[in-house]
This record gives C-alpha cells, sequence and structure tokens, in this order.
C-alpha cells in the first residue's frame, strides 16, 4: 500500500509516459515553488508539504521502470487510509477553533479536512475573511474549481486591501486557464505589497505559460536585481533561461529539438550555462547538464553524405564533373582517357570524403532538410 496516489497528485493517467509526469511535475513544481515563499506561514507549509510530495512522487515515477513498477504494485493494493486528524483547539471563547484547524490541515494537505473545518468557519463567523480564503484552498486542493473560485472572490470583497487573499483568487484563476484574471490578481498584489517578490515571480510565470517568454525573463531579471538571494526567484529565471535555450534551435519537433546551425550553438550554451550557475536546484542542475551535454558534441566530426536539399552546390559541382568524365568517356578522346578517368574518380571521391566528414550540427540539418526547407529555415 502507499500513502499517496502521485499520479492523482500530478493530474496524470496511471498509463502516463515519463514524458508526461516530467511535464505535469515542473509545472506542479512551479506552482507550488512561488508559493513555499508565501509572506503567510499557513501557505507556506502547505506548499512545504506539497513540494514533498512532488519530490517523492518524481522519485517513485521517474526513476526508471523498475523502481516505477514497485510503486504501482503498491498501489494497486490500495491507499493507507489517513490518520484521522487532531481535534480542533477550543475557541478563545468557547466552542471549536475551526479556523485553525483548518490551517493546520491544509499544512498536512489534508483537503477534505481543511474543507470541512473551512466550511464550519465560514458557517460560524460569517464575514470572516480568512475562513472564505482557506476554504477556497481546500477546495481548490480537492479540484473544486469553480466552488474555489466563488469563496477566493468572498474573501478579496471582505479584504480588498489583502494581497495574499488577492493571490489566492490569481492561482484558482490560473487553474482555470484564466490568465487575463490571473495575471490582474498578481499585479493588485504585488501593488498593495511590494517588498514581497512572491507576487511578481507569480505575473512571470503567467506570461511564461502563455508563450510570453521574452517578457518573463525580464520579469525575473527584475524580481533577481531587487531579491538577489531569494532561491525560489533564481528557481524560476533558471527555469526560464533553460526554456528559452530549448526554444532557440529552429527545428523542433513535438517536444524535442536539434541544432541545424553553428550560429544556434553559442547562444544555447550561454543561456543553460547562466542557469546552472544562477540556481542549484537538482532539477535545474540536470537539465542544464542535459543541454550543455548536448551542445559540446555538435562540433564533434561525424560522418554523413552530402544531400541534394542541404548541400546543392556541392552535389551541382560533383554532376558536372562527372558528366564532363562521362563525355569523355562517350566521346573516346584520347588514348589518356583512362588516366582522366582515375584522376576524374580520385577528385569526386575526395570532394564525397571532404564533404561527408562534418560537424554533428550539420549531420542533424542534412537528415532534417527537408523539414527545415519546409519550416523556412
Amino acid at each position: 500500500m502507499v500513502e499517496v496516489d502521485f499520479y492523482e497528485l500530478l493530474g496524470v493517467p496511471r498509463t502516463a509516459d515519463e514524458g508526461e509526469i516530467e511535464r505535469a511535475s515542473k509545472q506542479a513544481t512551479r506552482q507550488w515553488t512561488k508559493r513555499a515563499s508565501s509572506p503567510n506561514l499557513d501557505v507556506r507549509h502547505e506548499a512545504e508539504t506539497k513540494m514533498k510530495r512532488l519530490r517523492e512522487a518524481r522519485e517513485a515515477l521517474l526513476s526508471g521502470p523498475e523502481r516505477r513498477a514497485e510503486y504501482d504494485r503498491a498501489l494497486q493494493q490500495g491507499i493507507v487510509p489517513a490518520a484521522a486528524p487532531a481535534q480542533p483547539a477550543p475557541a478563545a471563547g468557547g466552542g471549536t477553533d475551526w479556523v485553525a484547524a483548518a490551517r493546520a490541515a491544509l499544512a498536512a494537505n489534508d483537503y477534505h479536512s481543511a474543507a470541512y473545518a473551512a466550511k464550519e468557519a465560514t458557517t460560524v463567523l460569517g464575514g470572516n475573511a480568512e475562513s472564505w480564503s482557506l476554504r477556497s484552498r481546500a477546495n481548490l486542493g480537492l479540484g473544486r474549481v469553480p466552488d474555489a473560485l466563488y469563496e477566493a472572490r468572498q474573501a478579496t470583497e471582505i479584504e480588498i486591501n489583502n494581497a495574499e487573499y488577492h493571490f489566492n483568487l490569481g492561482n484558482v484563476y490560473e487553474q482555470l486557464a484564466d490568465w487575463a484574471n490571473a495575471l490582474k490578481e498578481y499585479q493588485v498584489a504585488t501593488q498593495l505589497d511590494t517588498s514581497s517578490f512572491v507576487y511578481p515571480l507569480a505575473q512571470g510565470s503567467v506570461l511564461q505559460q502563455n508563450g510570453l517568454l521574452d517578457e518573463a525573463i525580464d520579469m525575473y531579471r527584475r524580481v533577481f536585481a531587487n531579491h538577489p538571494g531569494a532561491e525560489p526567484v533564481r528557481f524560476y529565471l533558471a527555469m526560464a533561461l533553460l526554456e528559452k535555450a530549448e526554444s532557440i534551435p529552429k527545428l523542433q519537433r513535438s517536444g524535442s529539438y536539434a541544432v541545424t546551425q553553428e550560429s544556434e550553438i553559442q547562444p544555447i550554451a550561454e543561456l543553460a550555462d547562466e542557469a546552472k550557475q544562477l540556481c542549484q536546484d537538482p532539477d535545474v542542475q540536470s537539465a542544464a547538464d542535459d543541454i550543455l551535454s548536448y551542445i559540446r558534441k555538435q562540433k564533434d566530426a561525424v560522418w554523413c553524405l552530402p544531400t541534394m536539399v542541404s548541400d546543392a552546390p556541392f552535389i551541382w559541382i560533383g554532376g558536372i564533373l562527372g558528366a564532363f568524365i562521362l563525355g569523355l568517356v562517350i566521346s573516346g578522346a584520347s588514348s589518356g582517357i583512362g588516366a582522366i578517368l582515375i584522376l576524374g574518380a580520385i577528385v569526386v571521391a575526395g570532394l564525397v570524403i571532404w564533404q561527408s566528414r562534418v560537424p554533428r550540427w550539420k549531420k542533424s540539418q542534412r537528415k532534417n532538410s527537408v523539414a527545415l526547407m519546409m519550416a523556412g529555415h
């Protein structure tokens, strides 16, 4: 048996391949990293527990087929029942302190208990903004996004100048892929609390998820300039730099890429190296090392025959030379034709050998010449 269904945690089916799991893990990590730096201690505790679970999920599902099969067998036996939640502390005036109970349950990622306690808190306290915010976070953890949206709005309406509540509302909008409203709420939170780096990081994250990578990197760099020691800032900037590095190659296919121009090598290497120096997070280091290892190999000499598309001038020269030699053969031009044929063959063979020993990036260019031509490269 297992304590947590990591597939459910990541929002992927149990049949998901490593690529799907990797992408879901990265998205969840990015989402919870910013929450782990929240000024709100309760939000930080919730996020820290979630990050721990995400690390465990990666270890179980991405450490090789044997480790994943072992986890799957344990999962088939069921999930260990959650321990009974601790009894809520009494409130100052008597009764149960449901707000404290909801906080404690959220810190443990016990979203069912948190939702129950927060609902009781809103029933008892009515217009208490924190109880509505807690209820929203609990329902968001349970995937009840419409409920979470209503409750997060309630919290911001009760305390319109609370940056954390606007941040939580932005998180809900992100889950709905309502990027415009998510960005708006993060901007409001930033205006209300200019000392925190969490809220501008969230803005950058929205930009990044919408393909505005350069704008996101600019945002992260500005935040980094003001908070150079903040690890989450370094993480977000480093991950964006790695994404930028991988977007440089013109040849992109199904989430992978290939360098096909020498001019692509240096900017990719510079971005990956900057990310590696910037953040010591294991995921960042591993991704940067993979990119740098790939880039270093691109100047290695390998064998690859020229192609008509990628090496047209060479093909035409070889063709003209071959036609000239063939013409001499047909016309029987002189008794020295044998020597000419041998010399011509040597020249053609030399040209072929010379053009067949190329850098690895050139081989990728030749192998994908048709695709590059269609892409307008």
